[in-house]
């Protein structure tokens, strides 16, 4: 899981051993990612508009989450959060300034930073097969690779797929980030000098 590979303590533990000293920040974020998706699902916006907002909602809470990853982490991931920061923010700026454009343009938006946010956690996934529950964050990245899929591909009645498409993917987040956050407290307690 990506977060699970953010936030690294440099001295007696090595490299390749991820620890999350802030463990509840992935459980705020995860439940904050959890109502979102039920305002999403529960939402019946009929314009572009209603749904490119809550898509550049969605992309802006991802850049920001990734620039506080990408200034915790050290090593190797540091870049790889570094981008998809700036590949969510742009992805968050067409939407938003331009979300009268057409379904399509938003869709395909939608589809391509889903599709960079599931290879990056399923990448994450395979590296911390380590961590207990790895493959939490493989599902997770193979179920947004999917739905990422879908949207590209799929240009039928946008107007709901958009909404349950983003529905669909900040639930898959929430999930992600709350099995990272318990995941990160059991890292941390069996290593007690800095639980």
């Amino acid at each position: 899981m990506t977060e699970m590979s953010s936030v690294r303590v440099p001295a007696e533990v090595g490299e390749h051993e991820p620890i999350v000293v802030a463990w509840w920040v992935s459980l705020v974020t995860g439940i904050a990612w959890l109502v979102y998706s039920l305002i999403i699902l529960s939402a019946t916006p009929k314009s572009v508009s209603a749904i490119a907002l809550f898509f550049a909602l969605a992309a802006f809470g991802v850049a920001g989450l990734e620039v506080v990853f990408a200034w915790a982490t050290r090593g190797g991931w540091r870049w790889a959060h570094g981008a998809m920061a700036v590949l969510a923010g742009i992805a968050g700026i067409l939407a938003f300034a331009y979300p009268d454009r057409t379904f399509v343009i938003v869709a395909w938006i939608a589809g391509w930073l889903i599709l960079a946010r599931g290879v990056f956690d399923l990448c994450g996934a395979l590296v911390n097969r380590h961590v207990e529950l790895w493959w939490v964050g493989l599902i997770g990245g193979v179920a947004e690779i999917a739905i990422a899929f879908w949207a590209i591909g799929h240009w039928g009645n946008l107007a709901t797929l958009l909404v349950v498409w983003l529905g669909l993917w900040t639930l898959v987040r929430g999930i992600l980030d709350i099995v990272a956050a318990f995941a990160a407290r059991s890292l941390n307690r069996d290593t007690p000098a800095y639980a």
